[in-house]
């Protein structure tokens, strides 16, 4: 059940500092990198770590994942509603969550996601642009997969010249697609969190694509398939025959310590 919102709205940063974040981390962070070492509280501690695998994994479900279709689940990277625990419109991408989005750049293509639907809420669209920077994967726009919790202004979507502002500042951004579909949706849409979820049950089980990618939120990756993620974790899911996702295995940011 979803709770009632009890937080006070707060204004966010500006859309400047946002898109100023998103293009220093592009310019700091290598393609190539060894992993950073993050303190328990999430923070990073400044100091190396040893290289470690690409993916460190850690199995939810014995099983094969057979020949059904997979779905890659992404949360998004830190945001700036994650850290200062206040509502605010549409929360952009801290340094740090760039930094998480981009771990995964030129790594992420080995999983064999074949199309990214990505939440049109800007922490997401971000997190999807930095991590697929380095490779072909179609990105499109899909709303039902926007965090749950409507009544929050962090989980509400903002203008479409918001948006396209937003994607000029952002690697890839140019070549997403369905951002006006997501942003100004037209005919019947879902009344609550919970039809929205299942609209996009529906979506990822019509997609005729073997693999697919969805970038999107703690509370989507909960109602889809039960796992709380971390920011910037995968969980790697088989989609059932009726649109039900079982988790199968957890895909570590890159970023993490293995210790």
């Amino acid at each position: 059940n979803l709770r009632r919102c009890t937080r006070r709205p707060r204004r966010s940063s500006t859309m400047a500092a946002a898109c100023t974040v998103a293009a220093t981390c592009m310019q700091e962070q290598p393609a190539t990198t060894k992993c950073r070492r993050i303190s328990a509280g999430g923070r990073d501690g400044g100091r190396a770590a040893p290289p470690v695998e690409p993916f460190a994994m850690l199995k939810l479900l014995p099983g094969p994942l057979a020949q059904r279709r997979r779905v890659l689940l992404l949360r998004h990277g830190q945001s700036e509603q994650n850290i200062r625990r206040k509502d605010m419109p549409d929360a952009t991408l801290t340094q740090e969550g760039c930094e998480q989005a981009l771990s995964w750049r030129g790594k992420i293509e080995s999983l064999g996601i074949e199309v990214v639907l990505v939440s049109p809420l800007r922490r997401a669209v971000q997190s999807a642009c930095l991590a697929f920077s380095g490779g072909r994967a179609p990105l499109e726009l899909c709303r039902p997969a926007r965090e749950l919790w409507w009544c929050q202004l962090n989980n509400k979507p903002g203008s479409l010249d918001v948006m396209r502002g937003l994607l000029q500042q952002l690697p890839r951004g140019g070549e997403v697609k369905r951002v006006k579909e997501a942003l100004v949706p037209r005919g019947v849409q879902p009344k609550t969190e919970k039809d929205s979820v299942d609209q996009l049950r529906k979506v990822l089980r019509a997609r005729p694509e073997a693999v697919v990618g969805v970038v999107c939120h703690w509370g989507v990756i909960k109602q889809l398939c039960g796992v709380s993620a971390d920011n910037c974790d995968i969980v790697e899911c088989i989609c059932e025959g009726d649109g039900r996702l079982q988790a199968q295995r957890r895909w570590l940011r890159p970023s993490k310590t293995t210790s």
